[in-house]
């Protein structure tokens, strides 16, 4: 049987919102039938969990069996919904959905492997923070539908990286004539849809990936976006008397640096420019790379981001250019790696030294090199979560390498331009933290400016920066830079392959 954990990035069909596809289920009108599946069965759900709310329980899981008027006739469906924390849930602003319906074959003898994988995924959900909530849902004619409430889009590889996912993904051609599955957003609170269920009007699809298999085989992929941002936002305007706003969302150890470099940007455009510190203003030590709400709430027209907030909000960000570091490794290129490191006294020499008995950090998880990347590159052991006994978030990669540093945690996956700046700042760490491997590499964290500002002063601040090895070399030098180049949308395809987004049209 084909490896479906290899396919399923690949889609080779891109179709316009609109456009007609070659096979009948991946119909545009099918996104119009799926949100109002969820639609229609959401309220029932926000029932169960606003009692538990009311109860006062911190987690539970439900069986039971339910009656609906939905769009294809009255039907029961036998339900399952797990959720491992009431509280998480339910103060979470918006969620990010995935929504998988499956059309089942006329015979299949493998009902009884999807249940038992079903019971390992609603097993394995309490040990995945960024995994808020589960719904599974047979209906009568024995199809399935799900939904995964999860705390944003990035958390799509967590959900991807389980090894129960990926069973999942090879057993469907047995069971399924064809697949689709939908990503949605819900942009308010469940409360708020407690208290107002009209407001589920607001769940919209934004994206759908599209399987056909035949002789258990997977012969047909593919993928469908659409525009639906601003559902998120309120889009700021550029056309207000104001200085350009620049932020960065990076390691907290380079802000000093990157404060420097929008400082020649104003005496080289002669435009003023004001530096944000969205930590001090947001008391974080570390602001969330995928939390953009700050971009628009604070009106930052451009901003130092990690890839993954990047590929998450590519419509409204526009990637200008990315930084080139000077080691050896990088050879010449705008790439960076997740370096997995442990203290220079630690017995550990190998990644695969660490499975199984060792306590490890991450930055957050909605961190590319922070957690993503290892989650990937260990998805065939059940990712991060499954591979060391036990996982602690640090909320920032500087902190991330203290507890290494002082026995808290034995390893921890770090951003490699962090820990290149780290060294630079404190030439003594060099002689604690061993790097014992290194995974990539992977296309910088691009600088890039939000979709409002006018292409003109784009294209000035990318000349500026493109140009800032020139008069600045020593700034640059100084902190383990060689120069920034320019980058484009499609740069940042190796990361949306991993995130299994494929590329974008």
């Amino acid at each position: 049987m084909t490896d479906l954990r290899e396919a399923i990035p690949l889609f080779p069909n891109i179709l316009a919102p609109k456009e007609e596809a070659v096979h009948s289920f991946a119909s545009y009108h099918w996104k119009e039938h799926d949100e109002n599946i969820l639609r229609t069965h959401f309220p029932r759900v926000l029932s169960v969990l606003h009692t538990i709310h009311l109860q006062g329980k911190s987690s539970f899981f439900l069986k039971f069996q339910d009656v609906h008027n939905g769009v294809d006739g009255e039907e029961r469906v036998n339900m399952r919904f797990i959720v491992s924390s009431v509280q998480r849930i339910m103060s979470q602003p918006k969620f990010f959905l995935i929504g998988f319906f499956g059309s089942k074959l006329p015979s299949s003898a493998v009902i009884d492997q999807i249940w038992k994988l079903d019971d390992k995924l609603v097993s394995i959900i309490p040990r995945v923070p960024a995994i808020l909530g589960y719904v599974t849902m047979k209906r009568e004619d024995g199809s399935f539908f799900n939904y995964v409430f999860l705390e944003n889009e990035a958390a799509v590889g967590h959900w991807a990286g389980l090894r129960a996912h990926a069973s999942a993904i090879q057993i469907s051609p047995l069971y399924y004539a064809n697949v689709r599955i939908n990503h949605a957003v819900i942009p308010t609170t469940l409360l708020s849809l407690i208290d107002n269920p009209s407001k589920i009007q607001c769940l919209q699809i934004i994206r759908t990936k599209y399987f056909k298999y035949e002789a258990g085989q997977l012969v047909w992929t593919g993928l469908r976006r659409y525009a639906v941002d601003e559902l998120f936002y309120s889009i700021p305007r550029f056309d207000e008397p104001r200085p350009l706003l620049f932020a960065s969302f990076l390691g907290c150890n380079g802000f000093d640096f990157y404060s420097k470099i929008t400082q020649v940007l104003a005496k080289e455009t002669g435009m003023p420019i004001k530096m944000i510190d969205i930590a001090e203003m947001t008391k974080d030590i570390s602001p969330r790379p995928h939390d953009l709400a700050s971009i628009y709430q604070h009106k930052i027209d451009f901003a130092f981001t990690c890839g993954i907030s990047y590929i998450s909000s590519s419509r409204n960000l526009i990637p200008l250019v990315a930084p080139v570091r000077l080691e050896a490794r990088y050879d010449g290129k705008p790439t960076y790696f997740a370096d997995i490191v442990v203290s220079s006294t630690s017995p550990y020499t190998s990644l695969s030294d660490l499975k199984g008995t060792t306590t490890f950090a991450i930055n957050e998880r909605g961190s590319l090199s922070g957690y993503l990347i290892p989650n990937y590159h260990l998805r065939d052991h059940g990712g991060v979560d499954l591979y060391f006994e036990r996982i602690v978030e640090s909320r920032a990669h500087v902190k991330s390498l203290e507890m290494v540093e002082d026995g808290r945690v034995d390893a921890a996956a770090i951003d490699s331009v962090v820990l290149g700046m780290d060294r630079q700042i404190r030439p003594e760490s060099e002689n604690r933290i061993r790097v014992i491997a290194s995974l990539g590499p992977y296309t910088m964290p691009p600088f890039v400016a939000s979709a409002w500002v006018p292409s003109a002063v784009r294209k000035m601040i990318r000349r500026a920066m493109v140009n800032l090895h020139v008069a600045e070399s020593d700034l640059l030098a100084e902190n383990g830079f060689a120069k920034f180049v320019q980058v484009e949308d499609s740069n940042y395809d190796d990361i949306r392959r991993m995130m299994g987004q494929g590329a974008r049209a």
